[in-house]
């Protein structure tokens, strides 16, 4: 069979799966959840999934990357995030999401207290009590370590 041929069948084949399967308004109501999306209440990674997700489905039709950063970026909740976005420049949305989960660990880091990270031990309470032993010496009129 010529190439030719096939490639029109296999098209053929998908337009009648397609039309027998999905809505009429598929691509528009697709097109329009993409560039409504919005993070809300959501955590980072689920906007970010679903947004890979819609950008997915519009394959067949896709936007310029330009408009999917401006989409993502415009959808994210006012944090961090999003300003560290607005000052670093994104040519594609994979960058940008890149860019938002960078931002997203040094700020979960950044908030990490100091005594979650490192708890009191043996050695840090002993210079804990050397150093209030001298402090004690030198508020004592005539005290000597």
């Amino acid at each position: 069979m010529d190439a030719a041929l096939i490639s029109t069948e296999r098209l053929r084949v998908y337009e009648q799966l397609r039309a027998a399967f999905l809505p009429v308004n598929y691509k528009y109501h697709q097109r329009s959840r993409f560039l409504a999306w919005k993070q809300v209440k959501r955590e980072l990674h689920e906007y970010i999934q679903e947004m890979r997700v819609l950008a997915a489905s519009l394959v067949g039709n896709p936007l310029p990357e330009h408009i999917k950063v401006t989409v993502f970026m415009d959808g994210l909740m006012v944090g961090p995030f999003r300003t560290q976005l607005f000052r670093v420049h994104a040519n594609t949305m994979e960058e940008a999401i890149q860019i938002a989960l960078q931002e997203e660990y040094s700020h979960s880091q950044a908030r990490t207290p100091m005594s979650a990270t490192m708890r009191q031990q043996p050695q840090c309470k002993v210079l804990q009590q050397l150093e209030e032993v001298a402090e004690a010496a030198t508020q004592e009129p005539g005290g000597k370590i």
